[in-house]
């Protein structure tokens, strides 16, 4: 006998007034959660004119949150979340929570923020999403996915989409997850469909790196025929583009990318560090659809 999950519609506010940023950092909020090891990751989708084009520019929405990948979730935990619109005139409407199993995919919780838009600058809202054991139909390697919905001048969606996998420990029939079993970062725009980034090395080290290190990164077609093929990828390692640092470019082509990237750890300092994946989807409108993921990690030589 199926499980009813019926959907929770939980309000909440933006914490931050627009074109400011939380003193807190996303790993002090990650430090809150007890019980889990959790990371930072952050899932961004950009809606960019293409260069030589005459198409539409709608800035970006990230969707980040503290995530427990591959822990065991054997009681209710919260996880803190953040949206972040850049250049964004669009409406903001919400965050969806949905998990997903081998034979089901079901939207659990939303989480609307009323009165959320950022035609200039950058602004960011918080919000604390529960994840509990009863919201999977089935128990083991279970799918978080996470996205939150924007609406555009021109009358078109933008989704910024967060998925990864965790243990769930609910007394369940047990049916683990198997396809694509690792954290994506994938942004969708009405009419270009999904352009993605992923990290396909598992889990996302909870404990510092050293040495070389080569986690695979893949940046390919989402695979449908409503999703624009990739045109280009890229990996940087530490920047911050809406300061306009650059970081440093690991990797950038034309096309698609599945493989490992070498880092050196010992020519980083000691401390916390970004890999930051961008994959951009060219659009016959003249804009061009972007999926980006970042993942933290520490360096300890």
């Amino acid at each position: 006998m199926g499980i009813l999950v019926a959907i929770v519609v939980l309000l909440a506010s933006f914490l931050v007034s627009v074109g400011t940023s939380d003193a807190a950092t996303p790993a002090s909020r990650c430090a809150t959660v007890t019980g889990l090891s959790t990371q930072f990751v952050d899932a961004q989708t950009w809606w960019m004119r293409t260069p030589g084009a005459q198409g539409s520019d709608f800035g970006h929405l990230h969707l980040g949150s503290c995530i427990p990948e591959r822990e065991r979730l054997v009681q209710p935990v919260v996880l803190p979340t953040r949206i972040v619109l850049h250049n964004n005139p669009g409406k903001f409407l919400y965050v969806s929570l949905v998990t997903k199993g081998t034979n089901y995919e079901t939207t659990v919780a939303k989480y609307p923020i009323t009165g959320f838009s950022c035609a200039t600058g950058t602004c960011e809202a918080w919000i604390s999403v529960e994840l509990t054991p009863s919201m999977f139909r089935q128990s083991g390697l279970q799918e978080v996915r996470l996205r939150a919905f924007v609406d555009e001048p021109d009358g078109n969606r933008m989704i910024a989409s967060l998925n990864w996998q965790t243990y769930v420990v609910n007394g369940q029939v047990a049916g683990n997850v198997t396809r694509l079993p690792f954290v994506r970062g994938k942004g969708w725009y009405t009419g270009a469909g999904y352009c993605e980034s992923d990290f396909a090395s598992v889990p996302v080290p909870d404990g510092p790196v050293s040495g070389k290190w080569a986690p695979v990164t893949r940046q390919v077609n989402h695979g449908t025929s409503s999703d624009r093929p990739v045109s280009r990828h890229e990996i940087r390692l530490d920047p911050n583009l809406h300061e306009g640092v650059p970081g440093t470019i690991l990797a950038k082509g034309d096309g698609q990318r599945f493989s490992p990237v070498e880092i050196d750890t010992t020519l980083l300092a000691d401390g916390a560090h970004t890999l930051f994946l961008r994959t951009e989807c060219d659009d016959p409108r003249g804009s061009t659809n972007v999926g980006v993921l970042t993942i933290p990690f520490l360096v300890d030589n």
